[in-house]
């Protein structure tokens, strides 16, 4: 069971993809294969049901909203969740 604030939370940032044109049914939450949430295939939130996928580049503490294919206009991508102070970029100290 996925917590109601975070439910809240993804359905905050979920609107922005469906109020730019995307349909709920072409969009994958895309989190980290060791978090809680991976272990379920779909969430119910208001706009229907919301595909959740295991990404195996994605670190603990990062999920993303894609649609699937993407296509013209709109929002196709879009972070819901990420660890304050850091980024994806810095999360493997790339480059020093």
């Amino acid at each position: 069971m996925i917590n109601a604030n975070a439910i809240q939370y993804i359905e905050s940032k979920l609107f922005l993809m469906i109020d730019s044109g995307k349909k709920i049914g072409n969009i994958t939450l895309m989190v980290c294969p060791e978090s809680e949430i991976a272990e379920l295939s779909v969430v119910e939130t208001r706009y229907g049901l919301l595909r959740i996928e295991p990404g195996e580049r994605i670190p603990k503490g990062y999920a993303y909203l894609i649609e699937k294919p993407l296509s013209r206009g709109g929002l196709g991508f879009l972070w819901i969740g990420k660890k304050q102070n850091s980024s994806p970029a810095s999360v493997g100290e790339r480059g020093q």
